[in-house]
């Protein structure tokens, strides 16, 4: 028997950001400074409604009343929102922080923490602008379609889920998958080295960093530039400078070839997300007669090389499974399998959106999301098996009809 083929899906497309809406309207959210504004005004009503209770205890003892111990009803409420917005202002540090951490100024742009369901996250939206989600994810089988694992993530980012994911499919079915078919989003070179090391094949979209066949910065002699008749031929980048495909690896030397002919030996280290990053700097690009198309423009000019600036190019330590992984997909086999992947990846989805009307979970928090999430997976997996065993049946009768015809 052969192993599954694993297919990882986010949401209900790959094509799409897959979130799923939390039960918490879109305008229903909250960032540090209005959730601080709120606390003050709070603080304020409590210690008004403090002074005023205190003021008629005294009045009522010098009266002769007794004193009253309860608190007054709205005090007690105003005390519980206050705890509720005191765990919310929590969470929308802590969200400040992450964002902080990505490079986003959490001043100028604040977290938004949904107040109905804090545990989500507001997210891209599928009907378009963003809204409190979940991103739950599933791990299906390619023979029978059945799902195998499932989870669901506070976080629009579902890249590091992959190889637990498969973990768990693993453990489940005793042995690993034979391959593991997903969309660009997974694609990371450690998400294609923990599967390589699992002896998983990876059928993700790779764009591969190393010259083209038809790029003419392969040629003979890597110390001659590429002829000038050629440079159109040679790959930008988005900003429309060289890209870091026209640079020729020598792995013995340890080097990179520049489209001009020069060296950019290794200069330094780095570790970024947990990834090491080895740095090549150019020595000089001072007279190179691709400069202007290498380097940017500075101030609006084409770049001279005159002005002490050089090209960098880094290269990660899975470079090298990248480049295996960007092979592998170019073969027709690995495009054959690859094109199951949407059908067999986006049928379940679609049926607990169609039929179960999957299209915003109704409990709050994400334990009870998960939970929500899971007896879903498990009624699609309840009515495949279903019908496995209707045919298995109909088969059996026929069976017994055909032998007892000819005894």
């Amino acid at each position: 028997m052969s192993r599954p083929i694993t297919i990882f899906e986010r949401g209900w497309k790959s094509s799409a950001i897959g979130c799923v809406k939390a039960a918490n309207s879109r305008y229903a959210t909250l960032t540090t400074p209005s959730i601080e504004k709120k606390l003050a005004a709070i603080d304020a009503q409590i210690e008004a409604m403090a002074a005023a209770t205190a003021t008629a205890l005294e009045d009522a003892a010098t009266a002769g009343a007794g004193a009253q111990t309860a608190l007054p009803e709205g005090l007690k409420s105003l005390e519980e929102r206050r705890e509720k917005l005191a765990e919310l202002a929590e969470v929308a540090r802590a969200r400040d922080e992450e964002r902080r951490k990505a490079g986003t100024d959490p001043k100028k742009s604040p977290a938004q923490v949904p107040t109905t369901d804090p545990q989500s996250k507001v997210m891209p939206n599928r009907e378009g602008g963003f809204a409190p989600n979940y991103t739950p994810t599933a791990v299906t089988d390619g023979a029978s379609g059945i799902i195998l694992d499932a989870n669901v993530l506070d976080e629009i980012n579902e890249s590091d889920e992959a190889l637990p994911a498969v973990d768990r499919t693993t453990e489940l079915c005793g042995e690993a998958p034979e391959n593991f078919l997903s969309d660009g989003g997974n694609a990371s070179g450690t998400i294609l080295a923990g599967m390589e090391a699992r002896g998983i094949n990876a059928v993700v979209p790779v764009k591969s960093t190393e010259p083209a066949a038809d790029n003419p910065a392969l040629r003979d002699d890597l110390t001659q530039p590429v002829p000038e008749d050629q440079w159109d031929q040679l790959p930008r980048n988005p900003q429309g400078q060289l890209d870091k495909s026209n640079f020729v690896y020598d792995a013995e030397q340890d080097v990179y070839h520049c489209p001009g002919g020069r060296e950019l030996p290794y200069e330094s280290r780095e570790t970024r997300n947990g990834v090491e990053l080895k740095r090549y700097r150019s020595l000089n690009c001072d007279g190179c007669p691709l400069v202007a198309l290498c380097l940017q423009k500075k101030d609006g000019e084409p770049a001279t090389g005159d002005d002490g600036r050089v090209r960098n190019i880094r290269r990660d330590a899975h470079a090298e499974v990248r480049e295996r992984a960007a092979q592998r997909m170019a073969t027709p086999e690995s495009q054959a399998q690859y094109a199951r992947r949407s059908p067999i990846a986006e049928t379940p989805f679609a049926w607990l959106k169609a039929v179960l009307g999957l299209r915003q979970f109704r409990h709050v928090g994400l334990e009870k999301v998960e939970t929500e999430w899971r007896w879903a997976c498990l009624t699609l997996n309840l009515k495949k098996i279903l019908s496995v065993l209707s045919r298995l049946r109909r088969l059996s009768l026929e069976a017994l009809s055909e032998a007892a015809l000819e005894a």
